[in-house]
């Protein structure tokens, strides 16, 4: 009996064993890709292109300024602390 023909003979467990550890492997760095995408967004939104805080303080200052909250001054005044 020669060394190697237990090890050729792996059968259907092996290879199903080895398909699933190439799955899991694939599915991790998948999700770690996601992750790490996801924290950039979170993280950086101007830099994704999506709306961020500062968009959301503009429109909250047009909005008090629209129900008469703040004058025309203050509104100025904010916008141009917003900006810089």
């Amino acid at each position: 009996m020669h060394w190697m023909e237990g090890c050729a003979n792996l059968g259907w467990g092996g290879g199903l064993f080895m398909g699933l550890m190439m799955l899991f492997g694939s599915l991790f760095w998948i999700a770690l890709l996601v992750l790490i995408v996801l924290a950039i967004m979170r993280l950086w939104p101007q830099a994704t292109g999506l709306p961020g805080r500062e968009d959301e303080a503009r429109s909250l200052l047009r909005q008090r300024y629209a129900r008469g909250e703040i004058d025309k001054g203050e509104y100025e005044e904010k916008m141009r602390d917003l900006s810089s």
